[in-house]
């Protein structure tokens, strides 16, 4: 049976006084990674209420976060992470109920999808 990877994303909140503490136990700072991410949907948000996230990473391209478990209604804990920009369009179109757009890449289904920009973090 063949493995794959398994990506375990945990997020913390580091307490007041967190830095100052690492360095006093010799932490230091080896870079630092800034980037920004946009998240499109349509303006009923449709992907987020399907619970579906499509973002593009600046300078790394564009995700697709959809549920991993089939079958389970509410927000998830486990996705399915797709890259591929035909394998995006596939999925978004089948959310979106949009037939007729074809595979490509993802910035030409945009419009008429009707997505749009909703967030932008950096």
């Amino acid at each position: 049976m063949a493995q794959g990877l398994i990506e375990v994303e945990r997020k913390f909140l580091p307490g007041p006084g967190t830095e100052e503490r690492l360095q006093e136990l010799g932490g230091t700072l080896e870079y630092r990674v800034t980037f920004r991410d946009t998240y499109y949907d349509t303006p009923e948000l449709s992907l987020m209420q399907a619970d579906h996230w499509l973002r593009r990473r600046e300078d790394s391209g564009w995700e697709l976060k959809c549920p991993g478990a089939a079958g389970v209604l509410g927000p998830h804990t486990e996705y399915k992470e797709l890259t591929a920009e035909p394998t995006i369009v596939a999925q978004l179109c089948k959310v979106l109920r949009a037939d007729g757009l074809g595979a490509g890449d993802v910035a030409a289904v945009l419009g008429p999808l009707g997505l749009q920009e909703v967030a932008s973090f950096v």
